[in-house]
């Protein structure tokens, strides 16, 4: 079961995919430094920049909140990162925002680009759910042999990073 989100700004509007289940597990997160940042996306056809701020108060879990514009933040996420056949997969749960609360997982593949890009890509219902996945272990496992089919993604954001902290735990 996928649940999509409608989540809006000022005449912008975000739309999350909720997923049931994780891609692996918090046991099995890495981490990795180079999310670390505050992220500006790069427009296109005269949309406003979001701007994406990533920290970390562990160095194992991720605190995400976008927003977009000056305006206050849309919505704020914690994750996690895992490594599916050389793909990384962001886990982000728990979107805290007036309304709707969203139960579930938002799932993006990213890869950072040098010297200070981000590509977000959201993974989208491709039709799992009607092929028998019902356990965040048969998810695991249909992840492993379909992350790299196209049509498993959305559309990418690219972002540039526009400042940055120390990669280590929040003080």
């Amino acid at each position: 079961m996928l649940l999509v989100v409608p989540l809006g700004c000022e005449g912008v509007d975000f739309t999350l995919e909720a997923w049931p289940f994780p891609v692996g597990t918090e046991s099995q997160a890495l981490f990795d430094a180079g999310l670390i940042g505050v992220w500006r996306s790069i427009p296109t056809a005269g949309e406003e920049p979001a701007e994406l701020t990533i920290s970390s108060p562990d160095g194992r879990i991720y605190k995400i909140a976008m927003r977009e514009g000056g305006d206050d933040t849309a919505f704020e996420l914690t994750g996690f990162v895992v490594e599916v056949g050389g793909v990384r997969v962001l886990n982000a749960h728990d979107v805290k925002r007036q309304e709707p609360q969203v139960s579930g997982y938002v799932l993006f593949r990213y890869q950072l680009e040098a010297p200070d890009g981000l590509v977000l890509t959201p993974i989208e219902d491709d039709g799992s759910n009607k092929r028998g996945v019902g356990s965040a272990d048969e998810f695991f496992r249909f992840m492993q042999v379909h992350i790299h089919e196209g049509t498993l993604y959305g559309e990418s954001t690219h972002y540039r990073r526009v400042a940055l902290w120390g990669a280590g735990p929040e003080r």
